[in-house]
């Protein structure tokens, strides 16, 4: 069977499956898409992070990023928002640092927010403190 994959139709079956608690159909479908393109993985990362494998959509993210993607305004978001869930302070610095210095993309007043409150809960209230100073 030969079937095309529009980005925004399989993210949302990937939602779908993932709101009905079927997160191995999510993988299974994910999976079948030839070429995952940004909303897609995106999605992917999201959904991991909702069935809380945490290292999976780090991981995931880690492999989009390697694979020559640029992430988008929504692939940030997500992916420091799964940091925060898992309490992953260590990455979310790395992924701020990541996005700013070598995407050059400004932080949004919610990327600060996450990463500090992030910080913040794991007790590094001077490192909250600078990149709140950042914003």
């Amino acid at each position: 069977m030969n079937l095309e994959f529009s980005p925004f139709v399989s993210a949302g079956v990937m939602k779908i499956y993932c709101s009905c608690g079927f997160l191995g159909k999510a993988i299974l479908y994910f999976d079948l898409i030839p070429s995952p393109e940004i909303t897609t993985q995106t999605t992917m990362i999201e959904i991991y992070g909702r069935h809380g494998q945490f290292d999976k959509a780090i991981a995931l993210f880690g492999q989009m990023v390697s694979a020559g993607f640029i992430p988008s305004h929504v692939t940030w978001k997500v992916v420091l928002s799964v940091c925060d869930q898992a309490g992953f302070a260590d990455e979310a610095c790395l992924i701020f640092e990541l996005m700013t210095n070598r995407f050059g993309v400004t932080p949004s007043e919610e990327h600060h927010r996450t990463t500090v409150q992030l910080l913040t809960c794991g007790g590094r209230l001077e490192e909250a403190e600078n990149y709140g100073l950042r914003a």
